[in-house]
């Protein structure tokens, strides 16, 4: 592959089945700690918020549903979480364009430097622990798409990754970004303006308009039956020339994907169909750390030198897989990053000017 195609490839986070994490209890989402922003002040409380115990609010958890005591709990999500590891991955690099850029790639070392430190930070916002420093983790994901309708142990479709997403999303300000999700491909720049206009979004980017926050539009379509009608596989590669577009979650029938890219009538993708151990949160600087001279702050200091390179490794894919897109199941969801108003503009200027004879997307105020 050209270097400059495989280090873009290899630099996107590559969310995946993960096992032997703390059990995900069948309980809600409101149970746990609502997530927190790490701050300065907060160091003495490393062990207790990165503690892989389950972290619970209020008085006591439900009663358990079995008459003998019993409790259901899963400690790994294979079989199942494919499409909710495909949307953390979409978010994920969502979060990367907005914090660092598009034009990141994949350090070859550690290092002491802020974006360094913001990478490894994004990385551990989806860490596999119901820690409160952990926004969008699988324990998490999967009790939002509880609230939703699906049991926890059950496979998500587009529709509730996208919510779980918006969810947890809106729940964690430090996240800098904002959620408006579509259905049926039409997008309501009504909708648009007032999730971007939410209150306590702390966006990293300048804004033309500082009442727009930057948004995440996600869209859950279906363009077929059995399978993408082929009069759409030129609207779908199209899609991945926008700016704005962090890729589509979707695939074969009950296995979801994470497509990036395209070339000819094939598309790239993230596969998420491959269980590791989980990556346990760090509690204290890796080894290496001490030797390492120091410039940053505290917390940004913690992030830079908190996991081995290995770790970090194993978010990243380095084997390029495509698919070709008469195989795509028909349903999926489109993901498209604003990161000011004047990006938004553009966005709902390219969708108009590629609907033609057979359109997928459809903005309307």
């Amino acid at each position: 592959w050209p270097p400059s195609f495989y280090e873009d490839f290899a630099s996107r986070i590559w969310l995946t089945y993960r096992s032997h994490y703390p059990p995900i209890r069948d309980h809600t989402l409101k149970s746990l700690e609502p997530p927190l922003v790490l701050r300065d002040d907060h160091a003495h409380l490393f062990p207790d918020l990165l503690s892989d115990r389950t972290q619970l609010s209020g008085a006591s958890p439900p009663k358990p549903r079995w008459g003998w005591g019993g409790e259901k709990a899963w400690t790994n999500d294979t079989g199942w979480g494919c499409m909710l590891r495909t949307g953390q991955s979409l978010l994920a690099n969502a979060l990367l364009h907005l914090h660092i850029s598009r034009d990141w790639r994949k350090p070859s070392q550690p290092s002491q430097t802020m974006e360094y430190a913001t990478y490894v930070k994004i990385v551990s916002w989806f860490l596999d622990t119901p820690s409160p420093l952990v926004p969008f983790g699988v324990h998490r994901m999967a009790l939002a798409g509880k609230d939703l309708g699906k049991d926890v142990g059950s496979w998500f479709g587009p529709s509730t990754a996208a919510g779980a997403i918006k969810t947890l999303v809106h729940a964690f300000p430090g996240s800098g970004l904002a959620v408006s999700v579509a259905v049926d491909g039409v997008l309501y720049e009504s909708d648009v303006y007032a999730a971007s206009n939410l209150a306590g979004v702390d966006s990293p980017q300048p804004s033309a308009s500082p009442s727009f926050a930057s948004i995440l539009v996600l869209v859950n379509i279906r363009l077929g039956l059995d399978g993408v009608n082929p009069v759409y596989h030129d609207s779908v590669k199209k899609l991945f020339t926008f700016p704005q577009s962090v890729g589509i979650a979707g695939g074969r029938p009950s296995s979801s994907y994470y497509f990036v890219g395209y070339q000819g009538d094939h598309l790239f993708y993230l596969d998420p169909h491959h269980t590791r151990p989980r990556t346990p949160a760090s509690l204290s600087p890796s080894p290496s750390a001490a030797t390492i001279p120091n410039p940053l702050d505290p917390i940004s200091s913690y992030y830079a030198t908190a996991y081995s390179f290995s770790d970090l490794r194993t978010f990243h894919c380095e084997r390029v897989r495509k698919m070709p897109l008469s195989s795509l199941d028909p349903s999926m969801l489109l993901g498209f990053l604003c990161r000011d108003e004047n990006e938004w503009k553009d966005l709902r200027s390219r969708i108009a000017e590629v609907r033609g004879p057979n359109p997928i997307l459809a903005c309307t105020s």
